[in-house]
């Protein structure tokens, strides 16, 4: 390695004699190639890579390219040394001396055996490869990408798949091997939501007619009206038709709570791409539920009216006064006070 470092001295100062370039540039340029020369012979390539770099963008010589690609070489950029290289023979020419050309060549192929090889399998046709944001070709790539060593960013990528994106840490001289199948974009599709069911109307019924019904012929005088023990048929039904009221009015809010809950469900499997079970709240679940409550209000208003009536019978009837009279009419049980 020091042996090719004073090599490349020799050649950077033997360069330096040839540059010449447009009155306007030269001393600018003269002097940024003789502090990479300096900065070179300090080890200093980053410094002299910079400085040659602007020397050759303030006076494009070929020489100056040479010097440029033995910097990136000392600095590990085996790629870019390669390129730098093979832009030097090519602008140099015949210009180029037969020992220089050779050691160049000699260069180039060093650096070959030096740096990594990616392989990429299973990718499929047509996908773009990136290397570190830069484009590396279309697959099937015409050949394997030469990588420097250390660590690299890839990402293969075609539409209508999913990209791959890893970093793959590349081995000098060593081939790296990565799996790039693609999978497909996945689609879901959205079936529109029912919209929310509203509870059942409440059903007014028309007011029945009254009946006039007549009084009861009075006992006799001197004869007292023996009152009858027992508990009466009114409060019975009546406590007994308010219970079960209540509980077919219980049995309606609790299918309506069902309801809403199906109903989430049923939006959660279509937003899922769950077909079974939206399948199943539509069809089954729902219309059950609808039944349930309007079978539970229905039902239970008119049980709970009906006890309510009975027990307004039986209170008037307990209090001294003339117990109330209920007729069965067409339309329901009519009370006349």
């Amino acid at each position: 390695m020091r042996a090719a470092v004073t090599r490349a001295f020799i050649w950077l100062l033997t360069g330096l004699m040839g540059l010449s370039v447009a009155a306007g540039e030269k001393d600018e340029a003269k002097a940024r190639f003789q502090e990479g020369v300096a900065l070179f012979s300090k080890e200093d390539y980053p410094g002299a890579l910079a400085a040659f770099e602007e020397s050759y963008r303030l006076a494009p010589k070929p020489t100056v390219l040479y010097n440029v690609g033995m910097c990136e070489k000392a600095l590990y950029r085996y790629t870019d040394s390669t390129a730098t290289f093979r832009k030097y023979l090519a602008e140099g020419g015949d210009k180029i001396k037969a020992d220089r050309r050779k050691e160049v060549e000699a260069a180039m192929a060093e650096m070959a055996g030096l740096m990594g090889r990616l392989r990429l399998e299973d990718a499929p046709d047509g996908a773009e490869v990136r290397v570190n944001g830069i484009a590396a070709g279309m697959t099937p790539l015409a050949q394997q990408v030469a990588l420097d060593p250390g660590r690299h960013a890839l990402e293969v990528s075609k539409p209508g798949f999913e990209p791959l994106r890893i970093e793959i840490t590349v081995i000098s001289g060593a081939e790296v091997p990565v799996r790039a199948a693609l999978s497909p974009v996945k689609t879901v599709v959205i079936e529109p939501v029912a919209p929310p069911i509203a509870p059942p109307a409440l059903v007014v019924l028309p007011a029945p007619k009254p009946v006039a019904v007549k009084a009861p012929p009075s006992p006799p005088q001197g004869r007292s009206e023996k009152k009858e023990e027992g508990v009466s048929g009114f409060l019975i039904g009546g406590v007994a038709c308010t219970a079960v009221g209540i509980a077919g009015l219980g049995v309606g809010g609790f299918f309506t709570y069902k309801s809403d809950q199906d109903f989430k469900d049923g939006a959660d499997a279509a937003n899922t791409g769950d077909r079974t079970t939206y399948a199943e709240v539509r069809d089954d679940r729902l219309p059950a539920d609808r039944v349930g409550m309007i079978a539970g209000y229905v039902t239970g208003g008119a049980l709970l009216v009906t006890g309510v009536v009975l027990l307004v019978a039986d209170w008037q009837g307990s209090g001294g006064k003339t117990a109330t009279p209920v007729a069965a009419t067409p339309g329901g049980l009519t009370i006349v006070w």
